[in-house]
């Protein structure tokens, strides 16, 4: 298995040529072999005789190991290169053709999890290569790599000029609340002072008290840009002009609670 990992024969000259050798016990035993010195191989090694290690597992009828196989070669590769492009201020040279392969693995391995029906892996693989396909898109954006952190996931929809590129990289990560929105209609609307993008917003979401009351939050931060903020707030309450009554009263109704200055009294002489 070592020598067939590292290049040095063919898978052939070691799988016996007798099915009837391929029994249960020796095909558990083969299979924990190779996953052992797998292990114990670098990634270089790996990836350059992926195509002998997989038709061991193949041979031996371990379709669904050879998927692992991949899965992992892709899932090393595609944190090697995450963290290759966050440490860079530019995009590293031959990150391109290191996507490819990324994307290579994670097809491989999830054509052979749809062969054996493992749905849950089928959809791991589908996701990791539509993050990796935007990244080779977009290659002024981090998109690989950001995890299941939400507010830098979110953070990030901040960059895309297009609503169309970023309502992409939304559906890639599951952005699917409205409210994580506010930053990216604030940056773009308001800062950036495209009204576009809160038209095509408007087309696929639909405003609510909690973002508005989120993008509020934004603008009381900053004192910059106000005579943006009432075109683009005019413009919302244009789209939006019910929700835009609601905030309103609901701000009315908070700011007459903060003004009031009752005391409760009790009367404890109960008699």
């Amino acid at each position: 298995s070592r020598k067939v990992i590292q290049g040095e024969v063919s898978f052939k000259q070691i799988i016996p040529n007798n099915d009837s050798k391929l029994t249960p016990v020796n095909v558990i035993f083969f299979t924990d072999v190779m996953n052992q010195v797998i292990s114990e191989t670098p990634l270089n090694t790996l990836l350059y005789n992926d195509s002998d290690i997989i038709d061991c597992f193949m041979y031996v009828k371990e379709f669904e190991q050879a998927a692992y196989f991949q899965y992992s070669l892709g899932e090393q590769c595609l944190e090697l290169t995450s963290k290759e492009i966050e440490d860079n201020m530019c995009f590293p040279e031959n990150v391109f053709e290191k996507l490819f392969v990324i994307v290579k693995s994670f097809s491989g391995a999830m054509s052979l999890f749809m062969t054996v029906g493992n749905s849950v892996w089928t959809k791991k693989c589908s996701q990791h290569i539509l993050e990796v396909i935007l990244q080779i898109i977009f290659d002024n954006v981090q998109i690989i790599g950001l995890g299941n952190d939400i507010f830098m996931v979110s953070g990030m929809l901040c960059y895309f000029n297009s609503f169309d590129d970023a309502n992409m990289f939304a559906w890639a990560y599951h952005i699917d609340e409205t409210c994580k929105w506010a930053s990216a209609l604030y940056q773009q609307c308001v800062v950036m002072g495209n009204l576009q993008y809160l038209r095509d917003w408007a087309e696929c979401y639909d405003m609510d008290k909690k973002t508005l009351g989120c993008l509020e939050e934004i603008k009381g931060r900053s004192k910059k840009f106000l005579e943006r903020w009432e075109v683009f707030y005019d413009l919302v309450e244009s789209l939006w002009p019910f929700v835009v009554s609601m905030r309103y009263e609901e701000k009315v109704i908070v700011e007459k609670v903060r003004s009031s200055r009752h005391k409760l009294t009790f009367n404890f002489n109960v008699k």
